[in-house]
This record gives C-alpha cells, structure tokens and sequence, in this order.
C-alpha cells in the first residue's frame, strides 16, 4: 500500500489520500476504521443521481463502504490496467476494456452489434449515447422487466387470456413463471375432473341439500361444542343468557345490524341433552336453511353421533366440490381451458414474454456499460469524500458533502447540508457547539437545509430571514430560516457575547424607563394618590420628598468631591494598574471560556446528526472557518477599519493627559 496512500493533517486529525485514482484499489485492504466516514446518506450527496444509484443497489437510502469496494472491484474487473482509472471522462473505448474474462468478451460482442460498431480500435461511446440506447430499448410497451402489461397485446384472444389469468392468479401482471403454473395447474385440474367420477348425495335435490348443509356446518359444530359444556356443569347455561342490565346496544332501526347480532348468536340454545331440534327453538337467521336441510336429509331432530356420520358420508362430495370451485384453473371451466391449452393465445403470450427476457438481457448490459462509465468518472471523488474530508478543508472547492452556498445577509455561508427534518437533526446538532440556521427552500420538491455560521456575527440573522440558496449544479433557490441555534462563531463575537447579552437587558431596561407612556402613567398615579390623602402634618408627603432630595444629592455632591480629591493624591501609574487589574480579573474567564467553546466546535457531530458515519473528530480552525462563511470584498473599495482603531488610541491618550492635568499626575 505504500505509495498509494500518504497521511496528511486534514480538519485536525490524520487521515489518508490516495495519490491518484488508478491506485484507488488500495481502499480494498485499507481498515474500515481508519476511513474518514464509513455511511453517508444518499440524498445528502451532492453528485449524479444515477451515479448513487449505482452504489446501492438495495435502495437503502445510504452508501456504506462495502458498497463502495465493491465498485472499486467491478472497476478492476472491468478494465485492462489500473491506469485506465485515471481518465475521468464520461467516454468509454473499446481498447480500454478487459476482455480476458468470458464476461468481459461477451461485453465487446454486444457493443459491436449493439451499436453497429466497424472499427473497434477507434471506436469510443460516450455516456450520452448509452443512456439514449436505454430510453429507445425501454420505450416501448415491454420494459425488459418480466412484467407484462394489457399495453403490450394487440390480439383479442391474447387479451381474453391475459385477462384470465390476472383474475384467476390475483395479479396485476403477467410473468412467464404465472403463465407456466396456470398451463400445469390446467392440465392438472382437467385430468383430475376426466378421471374422477363425481360422488353421489342420496337425496332428492343434491345442489339443494349440499348448500344447507355447508351453510350450517359450522353453526351445528358450535351449538353441540356448547351442549358438551352444559352437560358437564348446567350452570354454564347462563352463558349464553343476556343481562338486562348489560345488554349491548343495537340499532334497531339497521336491519343489517340487527341480522348480524342473530348470526352471531348460537344455532340454537344449548341444551344439555345434546340434541338439536330442527322445529323449534332454531335461530330465524337460519330457519331457511334449517328447514331445507331437514326436508332433504328426512330429520327432524339431530345428534352428535348422526351429525358425525352425516359429516362422514358427505366428505368425499364435500372435497369434490371444493376442488371444482376452489381450484384457480378449474374456475374457468373445462371449455375455456381446453380452448387455451388448444389455443394459440398461450403462444403468443410466451413469445412475448420470452421476448421481454431478451430485451432485459440487453437492458441489463446497456446498464452494466452505464455503470462503468459513471464509477470511473465520479468514483474517485466520492472514495476521496469518504477516506478523507480533503476536499471540504479546501478553500474555494466545493465537496459532495456541501449541499451548496447560502447568500443572505452580504455573506456566503459554504457549509450546508440537505436534511430530512430540521427538529430531528436539531436534537442532535446541538452537540457540535455550531452556529446553526435552518432554512426551507421554495418550490417543489420540498426541501430543507441546514448552514452552519462560521465566521462574522449573527446580529442581522433571525428566523423568518430571506435569503437565495445556490446548489451545485447552478439553480438557484429562495430560501426562508425556519429555526436558529445560536452558538460560539469567532473568538471576539464568543468573548463579547455576555457583554452584548448584558447591554442589550440594560438597554431594554433603560428604554422601558424612558418610555413617555410609562413616565405618564407613573405621573398619573402619583398625582391621584397624592390627591387623595389627607394632610396629616405640616410636612407633607411631597415636602419630605423634596427634602430627602436635596440632602441625597448634597450627599452625593460631597461624595464625589472625596472621591476627586482622594485621587489627587495617588499616583496615576497605580490607578492604571489597578485599573488593569479589574480588567484582567473580569476578562479572564470570559476569555477562557470563549477558547473552550470555540474548540469545543466539531463539524463530525454535525454530519453525524444529517446521517453520516463519521470516524474522527473534526476540528473548526479560524482559516478554514472563514472560508465556509465569509463576505467577499469589493474589487475597489477600502477598508477604513484602521481609521477607528486610530480614533479609539488618540481617545484614550487623550483622556489619558486630560486626568493627568486634572490630578497632577505628571
């Protein structure tokens, strides 16, 4: 593996890249622990869809690296030299195939028919010509898929058949494997029926009879079940008596409900004598047939033993006729079957179908040719995007993982990904300590996306902001934020986030307090409260507040001369220092926890949270930082941002001297 493989820093942590895509086989021995990502979901892959359909087969919604090793092998194979790898074009030549292998031969043949090929040396096909063979040789009524439809039959009898078939197999398509079980179930069911000689019922009206008795079969077994539990213990008679008190409610006024309630209830009430009576005391909802089975089989009244041998004698009838309406070929009657197994309709049916066996044969290498060309165009890129994250700690490339760019507030923000449900990946997002902004495109299909804030502020960032998101095929997208988490974006936004949080409080609190509607409302108050007491002194209310006035701001004057004067006499070299001090003791654990949060960023976990199998633990640098978000610059334009740092040090120099003349401190 050496030499295919060197380790590089990549987001923090060492992983591997390949030096070229003709070694790519290298991956094949390389430990699944040592890839960058080993999952990753299909729908958040920035590449040709019919690519990332062709690495997963089993429609799992995901691309594992088995999946991956396994084209990295159907490359190997399909291919004369690893160095044919290298050429990540969408042409395909024919000298560049294996045709070492049977498989590899019977390839080079189709092609040659297939696409009338004369000069096999020279000959190259693109992508764009296969894929045009695959919508010609799938246009028609047959799809190679061993489906056969209505759309494919021009034959009135052919139709008829089919037609058959679906309402005797319950299907909604015609297999070559459905037409082969029909034709031996056919013969079967009419060799059967020309060989067995229908049994006897000794009664006057057999269908009559027949039809009582399958009617009831089932309602006699239950009412002598019962009658065997009342003979036992007759106390269990009161099991099928109804409480008046719990009596379940009934409509009435439904016939069908009121039908169904009596066919639920037993043929008869269980007697412990184990009898039935076909006279009296039957169900009304089965009288009818009752009295018809006892007309055709001369009882009046019936036993457990008489019942058992009747079951007896009519078994071999029962299982005559059950086979006559229950086997799926004999429901079409022997003149329909015959007339098809005689038939041309058959015929023409597995024509047909073999028809659609050698056009899926044909389909089958087309795709094979497809997929070839689309692993060894797009293959190396994504195994790069699953070995290693080189090409997202690449300022100015964008990876497949990068769903595209969202432009909204002047800036880009290069790091997004396409999710399913914000609120899901938000649940799990959280832990990467990220800056995050949730958004959902217009249009349709319905699409949401999540960015990262990585650099700059979030001061003109609020949920319900427009913005255009601009995937990377070029369309561009209105884009709405549905949900923000805040988080740790640069060190002095970090650093001066309490600071911020505190001002914006005191600012609120301070407008609340100038507000004329309150100072109104308060003035208001005071006067109605004021009028409304009662002198009690001299002094009153109003008097002692004046007063208590004027002596907190004589106090207050004496204060601030002590203060001045106190501070003439001390050296200014002390007051800085002291001054600084403060300082230091009151930023320090704002610093250090602005270092925490920011290192505590991990890009994994938000990955992790759209899907991804990540190995490692990314990191979130301030260079690379500021190329997933940032703010491009105007080609002629200055920054004058200098200029203020220059203001703010003659502001401070200059208050500097002022105090210092002030209190003799030079």
């Amino acid at each position: 593996m050496k030499g295919k493989l060197s380790c590089r820093m990549i987001g923090g942590t060492g992983q591997f890249v390949i030096a070229a895509p003709e070694f790519m086989d290298a991956v094949i021995d390389l430990d699944p622990a040592l890839w960058a990502a080993t999952s990753a979901p299909r729908a958040g892959l920035s590449a040709d869809q019919k690519f990332l359909a062709c690495l997963d087969p089993d429609n799992s919604g995901s691309i594992r690296i088995d999946e991956l090793i396994a084209a990295v092998r159907f490359l190997l194979d399909s291919f004369k030299s690893r160095q044919e790898l290298n050429n990540l074009t969408e042409t395909l030549k024919l000298a560049e195939l294996n045709a070492a292998t049977d498989a590899g031969r019977e390839l080079l043949e189709f092609i040659r028919n297939d696409f009338g090929v004369k000069d096999a040396d020279t000959f190259e096909l693109t992508l764009d010509q296969v894929s045009a063979r695959i919508n010609a040789v799938s246009a028609g009524p047959l799809k190679g898929d061993g489906k056969l439809t209505a759309a494919a039959l021009s034959e009135p009898d052919d139709l008829s058949l089919f037609n058959d078939l679906l309402a005797v197999s319950g299907k909604d398509c015609l297999s070559l494997e459905t037409l082969d079980q029909f034709i031996a179930g056919a013969e079967d069911f009419l060799d059967w029926e020309k060989n067995t000689a229908k049994p006897e019922l000794h009664v006057t009206h057999p269908a009559l009879a027949y039809s009582a008795y399958s009617a009831l079969k089932n309602k006699i077994d239950e009412y002598f079940s019962y009658c065997r539990l009342v003979a036992v213990d007759p106390v269990n008679a009161d099991r099928f008596r109804l409480d008046p008190e719990n009596i379940p409610p009934l409509a009435l006024e439904d016939p069908q409900a009121v039908n169904d309630c009596l066919a639920a209830l037993p043929l008869a009430f269980p007697d412990k004598k184990t009898e039935l009576s076909l006279t009296a005391g039957v169900n009304p909802c089965f009288q009818s047939q009752v009295r018809d089975f006892a007309a055709e089989f001369k009882l009046t009244v019936l036993d457990p033993e008489n019942w058992g041998k009747l079951k007896q004698d009519l078994a071999p009838y029962e299982e005559y006729c059950a086979r006559i309406s229950g086997d799926p070929a004999g429901k079409l009657g022997r003149a329909k079957l015959e007339g098809y197994l005689n038939g041309a309709a058959i015929k023409n049916l597995r024509r047909i179908l073999i028809r659609d066996a050698e056009l899926s044969a044909t389909l089958a290498k087309l795709g094979k040719l497809e997929k070839m060309i689309l692993l060894r165009r797009h293959l190396p890129e994504l195994i790069d995007n699953f070995v290693n994250f080189k090409d997202l700690y690449t300022p100015g490339k964008t990876s497949l993982i990068q769903a595209g760019s969202l432009i909204m507030d002047g800036r880009h923000f290069d790091l997004t990904l396409t999710v399913k449900d914000p609120a899901e990946h938000k649940k799990y997002a959280l832990q990467a300590n990220l800056c995050m902004l949730y958004l959902k495109l217009a249009g349709s299909p319905e699409q949401f996306v999540v960015a990262a804030v990585t650099a700059g502020s979030v001061n003109n960032l609020y949920i319900g902001k427009k913005g255009v998101f601009l995937d990377n095929r070029g369309g561009y997208r209105d884009a709405m934020v549905i949900d923000f988490v805040n988080g740790p974006i640069s060190f002095r936004q970090t650093l001066l986030l309490p600071f911020r949080k505190a001002g914006e409080s005191i600012s609120q609190r301070m407008l609340k307090l100038s507000s004329f509607d309150a100072i109104e409302k308060n003035l208001d108050k005071s006067v109605k409260t004021i009028e409304a007491q009662k002198p009690a002194s001299f002094l009153s209310a109003g008097s002692i507040a004046v007063l208590c006035g004027g002596v907190g701001v004589a106090a207050l004057g004496s204060g601030v001369a002590f203060a001045m004067k106190t501070l003439q006499s001390v050296s200014w070299i002390r007051i800085v220092l002291v001054f600084l001090a403060v300082i230091v003791a009151v930023m320090s654990p704002a610093v250090i926890a602005a270092l925490l949060k920011l290192s505590r960023r991990n890009p994994a976990l938000f990955l992790e949270a759209a899907g991804w199998a990540v190995n490692q633990r990314l990191k979130l640098k301030r260079t690379i930082a500021r190329t997933f978000t940032y703010r491009p610059e105007y080609g002629e334009s200055r920054d004058y941002a200098w200029f203020y740092y220059v203001l703010a040090v003659i502001a401070v120099i200059g208050g500097a001297i002022a105090c210092g003349r002030i209190f003799n401190w030079f």
